[in-house]
């Protein structure tokens, strides 16, 4: 695809007709059409910086005006932004293949390109990443060590060994099938909190 800024005789000449220069301009209101998920979707933008061509009006957008583009599809899609993918991998400790695995057995580099904003998840990972997010959220309570250890735990010496030597209880307790974590929460600084999460 032809470079709209292709530059001759040191002016950035306009690729649509030819014979025009691209001027540098603010658009107020911005509206494109941008491909996302196979669908056409109107992304519209404000106080957005670009060149236009002094002699057809056409328009060109620089990498940072196109990143702002994206940045309105997100919002207007209800897409999950690369910095808060990261954040809640990293929040539930979870490595990029392992995070893979948890959303269905993606390849792990395709985390990698949604952190680094490289493409975007489709609707049907984004609605599973929401989906996650919400489950694991919902999964967490905060509990104190006593409060933890109430009744049968706390005077069960071989549950409360279990739990010091390796921070997860036996998932029998739970009536599960797996160990469950028992993770220190950091939300009050001032109390060591505890939380269950499978």
């Amino acid at each position: 695809m032809p470079d709209p800024l292709h530059q001759h005789d040191d002016l950035a000449r306009c690729e649509e007709c030819g014979s025009g220069v691209l001027r540098p301009v603010v658009l107020a209101t911005w509206t494109r059409p941008m491909k996302y998920d196979g669908r056409r979707v109107e992304v519209t933008a404000h106080d957005l910086p670009a060149f236009q061509c002094d002699h057809c009006s056409a328009v060109a957008l620089p990498d940072e005006s196109m990143g702002r583009m994206l940045d309105a599809l997100r919002r207007q899609e209800g897409v999950l932004s690369p910095d808060e993918i990261r954040a809640a991998r990293e929040r539930q400790g979870l490595s990029q293949r392992d995070f893979a695995l948890e959303l269905g057995g993606i390849a792990p580099e395709t985390i990698s390109r949604w952190e680094t904003g490289a493409i975007l998840p489709s609707r049907m990972y984004n609605d599973r990443l929401r989906e996650f997010l919400a489950k694991r959220s919902s999964a967490r309570c905060l509990l104190t060590p006593e409060s933890f250890f109430a009744g049968v735990v706390a005077h069960s010496s071989e549950l409360h060994g279990a739990w010091s030597r390796s921070g997860a209880l036996p998932a029998s307790f739970f009536g599960q099938t797996s160990w469950i974590n028992v993770q220190p929460q950091r939300a009050d600084p001032s109390a060591k909190n505890y939380c269950v999460a499978a």
